[in-house]
């Protein structure tokens, strides 16, 4: 039976990537994975420090409706109001 997967939200680094992620994946562990294969590197701690699990808001529901979900790695720029970017 496949997991079941989650959605996460936080922000960027400020530099490289200056605004906000969203992440489809089954786990935390994977969400790192995710992240550092597109070069934005996060630790374990920082996801659970800083990151919200659970929720990514109404555009993303939109984009992606959670009977629709997959892995997927979404950005949005600081500056951007509409302007979301899958990366992976």
């Amino acid at each position: 039976m496949p997991r079941t997967l989650k959605v996460f939200n936080g922000r960027g680094d400020f530099r490289k990537f200056d605004g906000h992620f969203y992440v489809c994946a089954e786990s935390k562990a994977e969400v790192v994975r995710m992240l550092h294969s597109i070069g934005y590197h996060i630790s374990l701690r920082e996801l659970n420090t800083y990151w919200h699990k659970g929720n990514w808001g109404d555009k993303m529901e939109e984009i992606m409706p959670e009977d629709h979900r997959e892995k997927s790695v979404w950005f949005v720029p600081k500056d951007s109001i509409v302007t979301y970017k899958r990366l992976l």
